[in-house]
């Protein structure tokens, strides 16, 4: 199965909102080491994927 264009953006956009939510609500929890993981997971999401994003117009 195959993700369009669309169904990644949704999913990224998906993953990035559960990850802020997480991130926020460890945080408020006092649960520190878990906030900034979720931050460093969100933070290696975006960057990847603005990475292959940039490879790939570099491509073209």
């Amino acid at each position: 199965m195959l993700l369009d264009t669309h169904d990644l953006s949704h999913l990224f956009s998906h993953m990035a909102t559960i990850l802020q939510r997480v991130s926020l609500k460890a945080e408020m929890s006092g649960h520190y080491a878990s906030a900034i993981g979720a931050q460093r997971l969100l933070k290696d999401l975006l960057v990847s994927r603005r990475l292959d994003s940039d490879a790939k117009k570099a491509e073209r």
